[in-house]
């Protein structure tokens, strides 16, 4: 740890110890790998938060929200405090629909992100895969409010009827449509929710409503199969836009509206998407599974394994557990003797 940050007032030694912090980016020799000093150089920023890496606390363990890009952003958005303690961190996760590879992408550390700031980086991550050749069809997430005004910045529809609903968007002219999805176990949770709100609900004869998830569809979608699930799932979708609180009010309508609104944007967009990829790409059938949350959510618990007993890590703690991760995949094992690790310069999974 740096001295000063310690102490208020020190005298200098030959072991004493200064971070990074106190120099500016060009006093540094270009390396990937490592902080080199220019031949030379003697500390000339001393102004920079008092606490890096916030100590435990009761209810978490902190660090300050930094990003170049992200500071960027807030900036734009006449938020020039960017330099808030972070509670939380967004990771961005790329899952392949063929292949069972999966792998984070990037991640921020953010405290109360907006929606504006939040869509912004959704388009520069995509927009940098494209730039790899990595196409994105879908962005999943789970049933926050916060992800819907995020989605409906983009240029998402949500707030309709069945049939109106817009659940794509456009990064630009280039790019096809992406589309917009929601963990359907998370809605399922946000019904049950809503259910312990209201108490009860009644559909259009003011009957209480029954179990509206039929059995026997645990099956992938084929191009065989595609228009009876949409006929059936519309018929589901219907059933769940008749629900009214025992007020009157319209369940979609109301102020536990995402779990409904978003069963409906997730099941229109995973029919879209298997109608494009059977037809157009070649697909044979399509696993709905891909498009959950169970992959970050598997990612997460492998983080939390890293961290032993503390369930809450700081920032450096989630950088350098990432970097475990991410250094144990990268190592491959020949047969009888360990290969050497040589790494891809243009890797778009480059280990920092």
């Amino acid at each position: 740890m740096c001295e000063c940050h310690t102490e208020k007032s020190i005298m200098a030694t030959k072991y004493s110890r200064l971070c990074s912090a106190h120099f500016n980016p060009n006093d540094f020799v270009e390396n990937p790998h490592r902080l080199i000093l220019k031949e030379g150089i003697v500390p000339s920023n001393f102004n920079y938060p008092a606490t890096h890496i916030q100590k435990y606390s009761k209810k978490k363990l902190t660090g300050n929200v930094y990003s170049p890009v992200l500071n960027e952003i807030v900036q734009n958005n006449s938020n020039p405090d960017c330099e808030s303690a972070a509670t939380e961190v967004l990771v961005f996760l790329l899952l392949n629909l063929k292949k069972k590879w999966k792998w984070p992408i990037g991640y921020w550390f953010v405290d109360k992100i907006k929606s504006t700031v939040q869509s912004q980086l959704i388009k520069m991550v995509i927009i940098e895969c494209n730039e790899f050749g990595i196409k994105i069809i879908n962005v999943t997430c789970d049933g926050a409010y916060a992800y819907l005004s995020t989605f409906k910045i983009l240029g998402c529809d949500l707030d309709q009827p069945y049939d109106l609903i817009k659940s794509d968007f456009e990064i630009d002219l280039f790019t096809p449509n992406i589309y917009f999805t929601l963990d359907a176990c998370h809605n399922v949770k946000l019904a049950r929710n809503a259910l312990g709100t209201f108490g009860a609900f009644k559909d259009e004869d003011n009957n209480l409503i029954e179990n509206p998830f039929a059995k026997g569809l645990k099956q992938p979608i084929y191009i065989h199969n595609i228009q009876y699930l949409k006929k059936k799932m519309k018929n589901n979708i219907e059933y769940l836009y008749s629900l009214k609180t025992v007020t009157g009010e319209y369940l979609w309508k109301s102020k536990k509206k995402t779990s409904i609104n978003g069963l409906a944007t997730s099941v229109k967009s995973t029919l879209a998407i298997a109608k494009d990829l059977l037809a157009n790409h070649s697909f044979k059938f399509l696993l709905t599974y891909k498009f959950s949350q169970d992959a970050i959510e598997i990612f997460f618990g492998f983080m939390r394994g890293k961290f032993g007993h503390n369930n809450n890590p700081n920032c450096l703690e989630f950088k350098n557990a990432l970097r475990s991760i991410l250094l144990h995949n990268s190592i491959k094992m020949s047969s009888g003797n360990c290969a050497l690790l040589s790494p891809v310069e243009d890797s778009l999974f480059a280990i920092k």
